[in-house]
């Protein structure tokens, strides 16, 4: 106890020295990891004061904490409520996070923890995301997190893009629209969102668990995850396809016989790429990434997107 108060006291000490006597102290506490609720909220308290990109830091930072909170109170490895709970208390104002590195330690709980609590993946998704909002960009390693996140979430009962997770991905579309984001983002928008408009369009989703999983839908070297679903699309007027879209049943109806005619025919033109999943238009072009979504899922699942654009509104 009084190894950790001295070493309290010394980051206290410098905290109005230089940046590197800062460091360095904190990287001794790094060294042997955090031994006690206060000597992990010093180490909150030094990194909040951090400013700038210092990948060394973020990476001591992040590998102790996650230490620390996989095995405070007993919890043996897995990220309790009471834990999550804690860490929540010292990291973020509100629903954000108080530093970008805090996001890599919420990625690392997930990796590697035993347990999460429910919802946990969909809590990683978002401080993922805003952070990709306050940047204006969607750069590579963002969105590797991001399909990192996606694919280590998804109850196995419901193994597809829920309808949280969508919403999250359609926010973010929304607001980096026009952006220079990286390739990977039209890519993973693209397969995370057709594969959320497929389950959520699907009469019965549960009996088609493995050509749903997001496992098949996000994986970047298969070209075609549509081959899982086989021909799906070609029973659109069989069931009740198109019905946990919105609450009218002939509504439903109209769009499982405009996807069906659509499956079945070869339009003359593509059809027009819009932001069909909005009330109203949109107020800027679409995006790269929309018009990914609409190949892919005109590729994927023809006849689907016709009857979407019916269903939706």
């Amino acid at each position: 106890m009084v190894r950790s108060a001295s070493i309290i006291q010394r980051i206290q000490a410098v905290s109005r020295r230089s940046r590197e006597d800062m460091r360095q102290v904190a990287q001794e506490m790094c060294s042997r990891g955090p031994q006690s609720d206060a000597e992990a909220q010093a180490l909150f308290d030094f990194n909040a004061r951090m400013r700038g990109a210092d990948p060394d830091w973020d990476s001591r930072f992040v590998r102790v904490m996650a230490r620390y909170v996989l095995a405070r109170d007993a919890a043996n490895g897995a990220l309790t409520p009471a834990n999550l709970d804690w860490l929540q208390e010292r990291v973020a104002i509100g629903d954000r996070l108080r530093n970008r590195n805090l996001a890599g330690l919420f990625m690392r709980l997930l990796r590697k923890a035993s347990g999460t609590p429910d919802g946990f993946g969909l809590i990683v998704l978002s401080h993922l995301c805003d952070q990709m909002i306050l940047d204006n960009q969607a750069d590579a390693t963002s969105v590797g997190n991001v399909a990192e996140t996606l694919l280590l979430s998804g109850p196995e009962h419901a193994p597809w893009v829920s309808r949280a997770e969508a919403a999250i991905l359609f926010h973010t579309q929304e607001s980096i629209e026009g952006s220079e984001n990286d390739p990977s983002w039209n890519f993973l928008f693209a397969r995370a969102i057709g594969n959320h408009l497929v389950a959520r369009a699907h009469p019965n989703p549960h009996t088609e668990r493995h050509a749903l999983n997001r496992k098949h839908w996000l994986d970047p070297n298969d070209p075609n995850p549509g081959k899982f679903v086989g021909c799906l699309a070609l029973g659109f007027d069989k069931g009740s396809w198109f019905e946990q879209m919105g609450r009218e049943a002939e509504r439903a109806s109209l769009a499982r016989r405009t996807a069906s005619l659509a499956a079945k025919s070869k339009p003359a033109q593509p059809p027009p790429r819009t932001g069909w999943w909005r009330k109203s238009p949109p107020p800027n072009p679409v995006t790269t990434a929309s018009n990914t979504l609409v190949d892919f899922l005109n590729r994927e699942a023809p006849g689907l997107l016709a009857g979407l654009v019916v269903a939706a509104r």
